[in-house]
């Protein structure tokens, strides 16, 4: 199959086909397919769901504020040296977006299992940053960044589905949430109540 870079970008955005080839050894010859590019796009939504994870954390009033002056935690350096090894060993891109992988993984797992941590948010922050730096400084992949937090009405029409949901009133809460999503705001119901991303 023959398509230019210009018919693919009617269709899928620059990090998408960015990643697409860094999937890839340079050295390796790659067909493009629907399907693995639409593998590829996946993996930019896990990276940016675990960035809007972080950043609703890190900006959480009720927790404590971000140390700049902290170090990277044992998990973190772990996978970030990780990365620089394989990408030292030949340009191995598709070994160092297994690190990136990695690192999202242990970061969600941190997140779910060490709130106790009393370095809990800055760790978070830390890592977050990592994940910004290598995606974007390295691989040049300019979308993955921090959601933009919610407007004020947006954070209304949340509070209102979180409520209507609690009141039981689910044709509410589904009305709320096609709204939401007009407006490229994802929500998804947990068994700890509602999330949300931006699409």
């Amino acid at each position: 199959n023959f398509i230019t870079i210009k018919d693919a970008l009617k269709n899928y955005s620059p990090d998408d086909l960015k990643l697409f080839f860094l999937s890839a050894h340079y050295s390796s010859p790659v067909d493009f397919t629907d399907d693995k590019i639409k593998e590829v796009h996946k993996r930019i939504q896990n990276i940016q769901n675990l960035l809007s994870k972080a950043a609703r954390i890190i900006r959480d009033p009720q927790l404590p504020g971000v140390m700049s002056s902290l170090g990277e935690a044992a998990f973190i350096k772990k996978h970030k040296s990780g990365f620089l090894e394989v990408m030292d060993d030949d340009f191995n891109t598709p070994r160092a977006l297994g690190s990136i992988d990695g690192l999202i993984h242990d970061t969600h797992k941190f997140i779910d299992s060490e709130k106790s941590n009393p370095d809990y948010v800055s760790i978070i922050h830390v890592a977050s940053e990592i994940i910004i730096e290598l995606c974007k400084s390295v691989f040049g992949l300019e979308g993955i960044t921090y959601w933009e937090p919610l407007t004020e009405e947006e954070d209304n029409l949340l509070n209102e589905r979180r409520q209507a949901r609690n009141n039981k009133d689910f044709k509410r809460s589904d009305q709320l949430r096609d709204i939401l999503s007009s407006r490229g705001i994802i929500v998804e119901d947990a068994k700890d109540g509602q999330t949300w991303r931006r699409a």
